[in-house]
C-alpha cells in the first residue's frame, strides 16, 4: 500500500501519462499502426485535451478527420475496429467525439454525435450495442449509453442526455441484488436483462464480491449522471449515480487489483464534488491510491493481469490520464487535498 494519495500526486502521475502517451504520436499525428487497431487511437484526444497538449490533440483529429471520418459522421478506415470494440459499437465513437469537444473541435465531434443519434433508442433512449441490429429484442447495454451521454452533454444536446439518464434510472430501478451485483444490459422489449447462460455472465452482470469483473461498468453511469445534474440542477440523477454506484462501496479488494477499477474511481470523485458525500470521496481516494500503485515507471499502464502489448498501453493509459485529470477535479472540489 502506497503513502494516502494526495491531489499532487494525482496530477503529477497524470502528466507523467501524457508524456508517455506522448511519444507514442506518430509523426502525421496517428497513434500505433494500423495492426493495433482503432483501440490505439480512440482515447487519446481527450487525454492530450485534459493535459493542455491541444497541438497534439488536434493533429490526431486532423488524422482522423482526413483518414476515418465518414460521411455520415461514423469511424471506419484503416484502424478497424477489433471484437472487443464491435460488441460495443458506439463506445469508441462517443469517446472520439467527447474528446474532440474537449479540445475544441466541432468538426469532428459534431457529425460524430449526429451520427450516434441515430443508434439512440427513441423509446427508451438506451444506444444499441450493435448499430445494425435495433430491435426490440435487441441489446442495449451501459458502457456505450454512458459514454454516448457524456459525449451528448460535452456537445450541448442536452434533451438526447437526458433521455440516456432516463434509460440509466430504468437501469438501477431493475436490480435484482443491487447490494451486490449490477446487471448493466438490457432489451426494450424486456427491460434489465437478468437471465442468461452461466458461461456468458460477464456480459450482463457485475459481481462484486468475485475477482476478474467488468467493475468498469461500476463507475461510468455514475461519472455521466453526476454531469447530467450539473447540467440540469436536478438532484433526480444523482439518486440513480448512488444506486449504480452501491455495489462498489462493498467490492472485493481484487478490485483495487487492476486498472479497470479506474472508472470506479471517476464516477465516485465526480459525485463526491457534487454531493460532497464523505463515502464517495473515500472510496475515489482508495482507487487513486489503487491506480498510483499500477503506474509502471515509465508512465504507462498496463491493463488487468499485467497482459500487455504496445496498443493496450496506449488504450488503457490515456483512458487513466483522462480519469486521474476528471478524479483530480472532482476531488479538489470536496475541499480535501489527500486521502488522509
Amino acid at each position: 500500500m502506497t503513502a494516502t494519495a494526495t491531489l499532487e500526486q494525482l496530477r503529477a502521475a497524470r502528466d507523467h501519462g501524457a508524456a508517455y502517451l506522448s511519444a507514442q504520436q506518430n509523426a502525421d499525428g496517428s497513434i500505433g499502426e494500423p495492426a493495433h487497431g482503432m483501440r490505439t487511437l480512440y482515447k487519446p484526444i481527450w487525454a492530450f485535451a485534459s493535459t493542455g497538449q491541444t497541438d497534439r490533440a488536434w493533429r490526431l483529429v486532423d488524422w482522423i478527420v482526413a483518414n476515418a471520418l465518414t460521411d455520415d459522421g461514423d469511424l471506419a478506415g484503416p484502424f478497424q475496429r477489433g471484437r472487443a470494440l464491435e460488441a460495443v459499437d458506439v463506445y469508441a465513437n462517443a469517446w472520439v467525439a467527447a474528446g474532440a469537444a474537449r479540445a475544441g473541435r466541432p468538426d469532428l465531434a459534431i457529425p460524430m454525435v449526429q451520427f450516434m443519434r441515430t443508434l439512440q433508442d427513441e423509446e427508451t433512449g438506451g444506444f444499441f450495442a450493435r448499430r445494425n441490429r435495433h430491435g426490440r429484442n435487441d441489446r442495449q447495454e451501459l458502457l456505450s449509453t454512458a459514454q454516448a451521454g457524456n459525449a451528448l452533454l460535452m456537445t450541448g444536446d442536452l434533451d438526447s442526455a437526458m433521455r440516456v439518464g432516463l434509460w440509466l434510472e430504468r437501469l438501477a430501478a431493475g436490480q435484482p441484488e443491487p447490494q451486490r451485483a449490477l446487471y448493466y444490459a438490457s432489451t426494450p422489449s424486456g427491460g434489465v436483462t437478468t437471465e442468461f447462460p452461466t458461461d456468458r455472465a460477464a456480459g450482463y452482470v457485475v459481481r462484486v464480491d468475485q475477482p476478474a469483473q467488468p467493475y468498469f461498468l461500476l463507475g461510468i453511469g455514475p461519472a455521466f449522471l453526476s454531469r447530467l445534474a450539473r447540467a440540469t440542477g436536478e438532484t433526480r440523477w444523482l439518486e440513480t449515480a448512488r444506486k449504480l454506484l452501491q455495489p462498489a462501496l462493498a467490492a472485493t479488494d481484487a478490485m483495487y487489483e487492476t486498472a479497470q477499477v479506474g472508472k470506479v474511481g471517476w464516477g465516485a470523485a465526480l459525485l463526491a464534488g457534487v454531493t460532497g458525500e464523505d463515502r464517495y470521496a473515500a472510496l475515489a481516494w482508495r482507487v487513486a491510491e489503487a491506480l498510483l500503485r499500477q503506474k509502471m515507471p515509465d508512465g504507462h499502464w498496463d491493463d488487468a493481469g499485467g497482459w500487455r502489448d504496445q496498443a493496450t498501453a496506449n488504450d488503457v493509459t490515456a483512458e487513466i490520464v483522462v480519469l486521474l485529470d476528471e478524479m483530480w477535479a472532482g476531488l479538489a472540489t470536496t475541499g480535501r487535498s489527500s486521502g488522509g
